[in-house]
């Protein structure tokens, strides 16, 4: 499963054989942070996620059946005209709502939200493969470089979780509608009513404080675990399914914070506070920095 075999990393070798001087270096550097933020990888993953929440809404809701295959001729429903209905179950039946527009959504994917942070990852194992072998001689600090490098993949990840959601709530502003005046305890640090008067600026914040912080945890995690493995469905897999262990222990310690990751992304239906919501996370980024100390212990061992 040759997931990240496409990492161009014969350009930057030759490069850097040619300009074998600071700034040609320096240059290189530039090419390599442009194709990390701007890879094949994080567009699959933003735009993935993007579709999967609008079309995950649209069924979900049950939008498509109102707009598309709803039997507006059955006895059952009240005599009147198909555009009248319509709008009763659009706007009546709570359909075009904020609540609505973020839970179908979410039904599903909270089953596999890290997915979308642990794609833009997998060119870090191939890098520790090319780029890291090539430069293990010529950086001036190569556990400092490499720690920056995950550092970046890790900011990468967050940032694609929350563009892609940030997408998507630009585009409910236009329909949604809140039908609830509080949403739940992740708005508490904001006054009563700032959810019913501000719903798009409470999803924004949503996105850019909790699932950027997801997002930045579980591309750590990821780049922790490639730091011991070059197989690339042992990278895919292995953060995934220490996330969906994790809310099983939680449940069976009947919703033990510290495990519930699931809390995170079900941050817009929470008993938990702000900062709460934050907890679940904690452990996940202590296991992280532990296998990205440990194998970069263990690389400087190996390279003597």
């Amino acid at each position: 499963m040759q997931i990240v075999s496409y990492f161009p990393q014969a350009i930057p070798l030759r490069l850097a054989l040619r300009l074998n001087n600071m700034k040609g270096m320096v240059n290189i550097m530039k090419a390599i942070n442009k194709y990390r933020f701007f890879n094949p990888y994080v567009f699959l993953s933003i735009g993935s996620l993007f579709i999967i929440l609008a079309v995950s809404w649209a069924f979900e809701s049950h939008f498509m059946e109102v707009m598309f295959f709803m039997d507006y001729g059955a006895e059952d429903l009240i005599d009147a005209p198909a555009a009248e209905i319509r709008h009763n179950f659009l706007f009546g039946g709570h359909i075009l709502t904020w609540e609505s527009f973020i839970d179908a959504a979410m039904r599903h994917l909270v089953n596999f939200l890290p997915l979308f942070a642990i794609i833009p990852v997998l060119p870090f194992a191939k890098e520790r493969s090319s780029y890291f072998i090539f430069g293990s001689n010529r950086f001036a600090s190569y556990g400092r470089t490499q720690f920056r490098t995950i550092l970046c993949y890790a900011l990468i990840s967050g940032l694609c979780i929350s563009v892609a959601f940030s997408l998507y709530f630009t585009i409910g502003t236009t329909y949604m509608v809140p039908s609830i005046t509080y949403i739940g305890e992740f708005a508490s640090i904001f006054p009563e009513d700032f959810y019913s008067t501000h719903p798009y600026l409470f999803f924004m914040f949503m996105t850019w404080s909790i699932y950027f912080t997801f997002g930045f945890t579980f591309g750590l995690l990821t780049c922790g675990i490639a730091m011991w493995t070059k197989k690339s469905y042992y990278i895919l897999l292995l953060p995934l399914l220490y996330y969906l262990a994790s809310n099983y222990l939680s449940a069976m310690f009947q919703g033990f914070l510290p495990l519930e990751l699931s809390a995170c992304v079900t941050a817009f239906n929470t008993l938990y506070s702000t900062l709460e919501t934050f907890v679940p996370l904690l452990l996940p980024v202590a296991l992280a920095l532990l296998l990205i100390a440990t194998g970069m212990r263990n690389e400087r061992r190996l390279l003597g």
